[in-house]
């Protein structure tokens, strides 16, 4: 694929984007436990869509409000384990080579 046809892809979607009649938003929650769980939520205006424009795509079709104007759109929440892992103790070669791990 060319840049531009790339071009003539994206920069209406960033417009589209930029007028504020859509949104995408995600939220990455992590607990102390080790699970984590990541939140994706993308509406139209309800000025331009309706909830039967959603009805065949993933999720939870929902309504929602932002800087007082209202949209329609997803919610997706996946949940994950992650690991956290300590920091190994401090290493000291400085007797062999001079280097400090």
């Amino acid at each position: 694929m060319d840049m531009k046809k790339i071009g003539r892809i994206v920069l209406p979607l960033v417009a589209v984007m930029l007028s504020g009649c859509m949104r995408v938003g995600l939220n990455v929650e992590l607990r102390k436990d080790g699970t984590a769980s990541l939140t994706a939520r993308y509406g139209m205006s309800t000025e331009y869509a309706t909830e039967e424009d959603f009805e065949d795509d993933d999720g939870e079709t929902i309504r929602f409000t932002v800087d007082g104007r209202d949209y329609v759109g997803k919610e997706e929440t996946e949940e994950y384990e992650y690991h956290i892992y300590e920091k190994e103790k401090e290493k000291d070669l400085s007797k062999k080579n001079g280097i400090r791990l």
